[in-house]
């Protein structure tokens, strides 16, 4: 492999890596910080293998802006962030 290639893929899995490290935080805090937004996002109340595949699920909450059907204002808050 060229210099540029291993380079790019070093970038790219730290990208990856940096990325992942945001998405735990986000939902850590959003579950412990605003449990009844966690509820209304329908995601398991306990921390299970399966809560970071569920990503997808809570990406497109995000994106539709669903977040904005609950009754938690500071949760509704935190998501808009």
């Amino acid at each position: 492999m060229s210099q540029v290639t291993v380079a790019a893929c070093v970038l790219f899995g730290l990208a990856m890596a940096v990325e992942s490290a945001v998405w735990l935080v986000f939902l850590h805090r959003l579950k412990m910080r605003h449990p009844l937004q966690w509820t209304h996002v329908a995601q398991p109340v306990f921390w299970t293998d399966r809560t970071i595949l569920s990503a997808r699920s809570m990406m497109l909450y995000l994106q539709h802006k669903s977040y904005l059907d609950s009754s938690d204002w500071d949760g509704r808050r935190y998501c808009g962030r």
